[in-house]
């Protein structure tokens, strides 16, 4: 079963209002991104994504940067072929930790995924990743958002109004 049939498997019937994840990868993972971020939208959760959440005339790079710090989880998908990305998509791992570290009460909001065997870049290694490769990964994934929901719950944190589009 691949990546994503598994973590949709995973959800299930679960549901996450208003939740709204950012799926951050390299040009070389964009199919897989692609797939990831429709079968999220399928089971309900919003998804920026720049074809469809960016307008005409609008900051490609500010809007990314905006959106990943409203997103309630971003998801960084590693693999070889992100391995000797740079430009944007590293600019952009930076971004995903600083907003990470921006997340008040040890909150999870950085998944890093590992779709198959690779380095991560050195800051990421303070944070546990996911390996695909492993039994029951991705189970793992959605107890992630469960545990996160529930410490939002708790501490009664409210999710913040978007600026960004999310579909």
């Amino acid at each position: 079963m691949n990546i994503v049939s598994s973590i949709s498997q995973a959800l299930g019937e679960l549901k996450f209002p208003k939740c709204k994840i950012f799926v951050l990868n390299a040009s070389s993972d964009d199919r897989l991104a692609w797939e990831m971020i429709a079968m999220f939208r399928r089971h309900g959760i919003l998804c920026w994504d720049s074809q469809n959440s960016l307008m005409p005339g609008s900051d490609r790079h500010n809007e990314q940067e905006k959106a990943m710090y409203e997103a309630d989880f971003i998801v960084a998908i590693f693999s070889r072929g992100s391995q000797s990305a740079e430009g944007r998509y590293a600019k952009l791992l930076k971004v995903a930790f600083d907003a990470q570290l921006e997340k008040l009460d040890g909150g999870i909001k950085l998944i890093s995924i590992l779709v198959e065997t690779c380095d991560l870049p050195y800051e990421y290694k303070k944070y546990l990743p996911l390996d695909m490769s492993e039994p029951d990964s991705a189970e793992k994934i959605i107890r992630s958002f469960q545990y996160e929901y529930a410490r939002r719950t708790r501490l009664n944190i409210k999710p913040t109004k978007p600026q960004a589009i999310w579909l």
